[in-house]
């Protein structure tokens, strides 16, 4: 198998008190492989999120590397343009988190559209992929409903619909299933391994459950700020 992201020696503090800081990841590395499962374990505090937010490029680490692996080629995360990061996080990275982060003001059906469309993919081809989408996770008759009129385990799967709109390489996934009763993150595991499986994704999901992560192909434990292969 082929990395397709690793990092190295990833330091993150937060300044909660100048001029002291919070130290909240302390030299993490990891790689990686194409198509496997990973789940991320630790307490709440640990850094999960934080780790995810610097490989999904969405904060910048204080020191460390990261490298994402593309067809042959090595984007290094130092290196990149704020044009290249974004580009990099549309079409390459996708993104689910606890709180759905669906627009409300949109329908199911637009919030999984708006992906392509940032891509700059036509509304008709959009529109098309989207159904296909909805149709995939079940959501197909809740096309037209806003998200307040969902349930949290449909504004979930519409989230999972958006976070493979563009077919990305790496789905990064945040406690998705951190705000559902027990019956709705079962079968929104159960699509995530679905999926996963179907378009070839590398999936990293963080998560305090040890009952989820045992699903996965490889368990991450992160305490403190330090990652481990083994349980703390």
């Amino acid at each position: 198998m082929s990395v397709v992201l690793r990092a190295q020696q990833l330091y993150k503090s937060y300044s909660v008190r100048a001029p002291q800081d919070t130290p909240v990841l302390r030299g993490v590395s990891l790689e990686l492989e194409l198509g496997e499962f990973v789940a991320l374990v630790g307490p709440s505090g640990a850094g999960k999120s934080t780790l995810l937010h610097l490989l999904g490029m969405l904060d910048v680490a204080d020191r460390g590397e990261i490298e994402l692996w593309l067809d042959g080629q090595c984007y290094r995360y130092g290196t990149l343009r704020e044009a290249e990061r974004a580009y990099l996080r549309n079409r390459v990275l996708g993104f689910i988190f606890q709180a759905y982060h669906l627009l409300p003001e949109l329908t199911a059906l637009e919030n999984v559209m708006l992906p392509a469309l940032i891509a700059g993919v036509g509304w008709r081809r959009a529109r098309q992929r989207a159904l296909e989408l909805l149709e995939r996770v079940g959501l197909a008759h809740r096309a037209q409903h806003r998200p307040a009129e969902l349930s949290g385990g449909e504004q979930q799967r519409v989230a999972v619909a958006r976070a493979v709109m563009n077919s990305p390489k790496l789905l990064l996934a945040d406690e998705p299933t951190g705000s559902l009763d027990t019956l709705n993150a079962q079968a929104v595991l159960q699509l995530l391994r679905e999926l996963r499986r179907e378009f070839g994704l590398t999936l990293l999901l963080a998560t305090h459950s040890e009952e989820i992560a045992a699903t996965a192909d490889r368990i991450l434990f992160l305490r403190d700020g330090v990652l481990s292969n083994a349980k703390p």
